[in-house]
C-alpha cells in the first residue's frame, strides 16, 4: 500500500474515534471490514472494557503555562505538572512556585481536570485560568517571589480549545 493510502487509511481510523465516542470506536474497530472508501482498515486498540465511566476514575490536575508571542499570534506552552488535587496544583501557581512564570515568558496558567485512562480529555468547564501578575508594581527588577496569579476568564484566543496539558 502506498503511504498516501496508508495515511488517510489511519486518518479515517482516528475520524471514527473521534466522531462517534468509545463505545463506537471499539464496534468500528472489531468491524471485519473496512469502511467504504477505505482501501486498507487499520485497527488501532483501545484497550480493555473499564468497568467504571469515565466520572469515576481517578483524577489528575495538568498545571500547563502559556505565553503569546504578538508577533506570530501564536501560543506557546509548557505542562509544567500534574497533581492528586486541583488545591495542590492551585497552591503551585499562586505562589509561583519553581518560577513557573519564567521572569515573564508565561502570562497564564491553566489547570485541567482529567480522568486517567486512554485519550483523556480535560472538562472545559473544569478548566481554571489564571493570569500572573507582580504583587508588588514597585519592586527594583524581576524576582520570582513578587509574582503571583490571579483567576481569570478563559482569554479569547484559547476560546474552545482544551488538553493543553497532554495534547
Amino acid at each position: 500500500m502506498d503511504e498516501y493510502n496508508r495515511s488517510n487509511s489511519m486518518k479515517k481510523e482516528f475520524e471514527v474515534l473521534y466522531s462517534t465516542g468509545l463505545d463506537e470506536a471499539r464496534a468500528a474497530s472489531e468491524a471485519p471490514e473496512a469502511p467504504e472508501g477505505v482501501t486498507h482498515h487499520h485497527t488501532v486498540s483501545l484497550g480493555p472494557e473499564t468497568t467504571k465511566p469515565a466520572t469515576e476514575r481517578p483524577s489528575v490536575f495538568f498545571l500547563t503555562t502559556i505565553g503569546w508571542d504578538q508577533k506570530t499570534q501564536q501560543s506557546r506552552s509548557r505542562c509544567v505538572g500534574w497533581f492528586s488535587t486541583f488545591e495542590d496544583a492551585e497552591e503551585h501557581v499562586l505562589n509561583n512556585y519553581g518560577d513557573i512564570e519564567e521572569a515573564g515568558y508565561y502570562r497564564w496558567a491553566v489547570i485541567e481536570k482529567m480522568e486517567c485512562g486512554l485519550y483523556p480529555t480535560a472538562y472545559y468547564e473544569e478548566n481554571h485560568w489564571y493570569e500572573f501578575v507582580a504583587k508588588n508594581d514597585n519592586a527594583d527588577g524581576w524576582d520570582p517571589h513578587n509574582v503571583t496569579a490571579v483567576p481569570i476568564d478563559r482569554p479569547d484566543q484559547f476560546e474552545g480549545t482544551i488538553n493543553f496539558g497532554i495534547g
